[in-house]
């Protein structure tokens, strides 16, 4: 097995477009570097508590039947409201 010398592994800091590599492989890496995987990304991480959360959440549905009747069939949806989400402290009694 071969090792590689401290200074061959240090990363070159040249853009991706400025080096050697196929194109296929340089939009590959320039994707990857576009990428926003963080908590800013709502496509990735909603917040579910937030006040003004602009979300109706479908419980106990599947969801490729929800798709299937909102987008290829075009159905409206009505909501019923559903059981109030439990407090930390217990309601007062009267």
């Amino acid at each position: 097995m071969a090792t590689v010398p401290i200074t061959d592994q240090v990363e070159d800091t040249t853009s991706v477009f400025q080096s050697n590599l196929p194109i296929d492989e340089k939009l590959d890496r320039a994707r990857t570097e576009q990428l926003d995987l963080s908590a800013r990304n709502r496509l990735l991480n909603m917040p579910s508590a937030a006040k003004g959360t602009k979300a109706v959440e479908i419980v106990d549905e599947v969801s490729a039947e929800v798709f299937r009747l909102l987008v290829n069939d075009g159905r409206p949806f009505t909501f019923l409201a559903g059981k109030a989400a439990r407090s930390a402290t217990p309601p007062t009694r009267r």
